[in-house]
């Protein structure tokens, strides 16, 4: 309702606002660290829930599978896919035919694909020490001369400090 309200008087901001959040969360946290972080919670959940394991590890992969399934929409999502979409969607699939009443053995083969995946990401985030903006988000770097101000520097009685534009090359902080 308030957005809507803003929009009325304020659609080009209210716009800008929400590209520039949408994407900063989308650069946040790109697409490796969140199967990362998903593969660990997933592993912890299967073994510690014993017979529920299979369900709780589900769970928490659903929501990156059915991202798999919507396809990438930047090239670093694309490379992701490249590198990693093949084992992660073949173990997705081996869960699918377990939880279907196929044999534990299928869980074998589902941690076999999901543990290299994990082992290649974590190396990986660890060496990731800048990124391209051109590549985790071409609609921030095609942003330019935004109605936005610049987080932390707006003061209803001075002017507008506002977001010029954003610059290519983003450093990781680990």
């Amino acid at each position: 309702r308030i957005l809507g309200e803003m929009r009325t008087h304020r659609d080009t901001l209210v716009e800008q606002a929400l590209l520039v959040s949408t994407e900063l969360i989308r650069v946040a946290i790109l697409w490796g660290e969140m199967w990362h972080e998903a593969l660990e919670q997933a592993y912890r959940r299967y073994f510690f829930y014993e017979q529920q394991g299979v369900d709780e590890m589900l769970s928490v992969l659903q929501p990156l599978a059915q991202k798999l399934e919507d396809g990438a929409s930047t090239a670093n999502e694309r490379s992701f896919v490249n590198a990693y979409g093949a084992d992660l969607n073949a173990a997705l699939e081996h869960c699918r035919q377990f939880s279907r009443g196929g044999s534990e053995s299928l869980l074998q083969l589902v941690w076999e694909r999901f543990y290299s995946v994990l082992r290649q990401l974590g190396r990986e985030l660890q060496e990731t020490k800048s990124l391209q903006l051109e590549h985790v988000s071409p609609e921030l770097l095609r942003a330019h001369k935004l109605e936005l101000a610049v987080p932390g520097t707006y003061h209803a009685s001075r002017e507008v400090i506002a977001i010029e534009r954003f610059g290519q090359t983003i450093k990781v902080m680990n």
